[in-house]
């Protein structure tokens, strides 16, 4: 899932190898390590009896944390190029809903963002949502998307750009008809919806283009669910 391939470890002395050598590069280097910590504090909730954490989820975590942490902290030429990429305004007549969400691993809970924009990339309407007891972080994305965009259908909007920084969602809803992942029933509830819209796109936008989504999960919590703008843009951004 994460596209690493071990090298050869000894088990006595494999942490040290990888912080220390060149037996393979530093960027997978750092998948391992991080992969192998998030594998033990699995085994020790387990054993202090927390709630299990799929495996999945683990994997998960160190593709979409770990390896973007590894990149912030070593930026290539060319990723030193991206970084400087930001929000785009949607074409004319369209509208643009950026998506997305905070996750914990440990309660199993977290919180969605979402901020709609027009095509001169004025701010329109925000929300973010609370959840418990969700599945995963994948799940709680395509919960999110759906949420979204019935929120801009009740707003009137007619044609709709989805953006989200999961490219694991938008890659299995290019591939809606032949998946059968664990969030094929929320994608098809979202293909769906998208047809009341005259026009949709759900595509991928990296972290920095969805900042302004990023924000919105820090302003709920258990105790306030759910929180919505609709003059101006959350405080933080």
């Amino acid at each position: 899932m994460t596209g690493v391939k071990l090298p050869r470890l000894h088990e006595h002395t494999w942490a040290r190898d990888l912080l220390q050598s060149d037996i393979c590069p530093k960027k997978v280097a750092g998948i391992i390590i991080c992969g192998m910590w998030s594998l033990w504090m699995k085994r020790n909730n387990r054993r202090h009896g927390k709630l299990p954490i799929p495996i999945r989820q683990v994997v998960e975590w160190v593709r979409d944390t770990a390896f973007d942490l590894w990149q912030l902290l070593h930026p290539s030429k060319s990723q030193s190029t991206r970084m400087v990429e930001h929000w785009k305004k949607p074409t004319n007549g369209w509208h643009k809903c950026n998506v997305d969400r905070a996750y914990d691993l440990g309660s199993a809970s977290g919180a969605t963002g979402m901020i709609l924009r027009d095509h001169d990339g004025c701010f329109l309407s925000g929300r973010a949502n609370w959840y418990g007891l969700v599945y995963d972080a994948m799940v709680m994305e395509a919960m999110a998307c759906r949420d979204r965009i019935q929120l801009a259908r009740e707003a009137g909007v007619s044609k709709l750009c989805l953006e989200t920084d999961c490219l694991e969602l938008v890659n299995l809803w290019k591939m809606l008809r032949s998946q059968r992942s664990r969030v094929s029933l929320i994608l098809q509830d979202i293909k769906s919806i998208s047809r009341s819209f005259d026009e949709f796109a759900f595509v991928y936008a990296n972290r920095i283009c969805n900042r302004a989504a990023h924000v919105c999960p820090r302003e709920v919590s258990c105790e306030f669910r759910r929180v919505e703008w609709h003059q101006n843009p959350p405080r933080s951004l």
